[in-house]
């Protein structure tokens, strides 16, 4: 996952494939970008497994508190 810069933050491209196998890869690289403003690029998701889901919608919860 190679990150970019955009006008409403760092955009974090995910993988096409978010399988079981690619949560903790997904998890430590949301970890990195915490507090700051990230900009999710699903645009080449083609599968999105219940782990990575979970991941995700765990993340978008720390950044609202955060």
């Amino acid at each position: 996952m190679e990150d970019n810069i955009t006008e409403q933050g760092t955009a974090l491209p995910l993988e096409s494939n978010l399988n079981f196998a690619a949560a903790k890869p997904l998890a430590t690289a949301l970890l990195e970008k915490r507090r700051e403003a990230l900009v999710i690029d699903a645009s080449s998701v083609e599968h999105l497994g219940a782990s990575c889901l979970q991941v995700l919608i765990s993340a978008e919860k720390t950044w609202r508190e955060d």
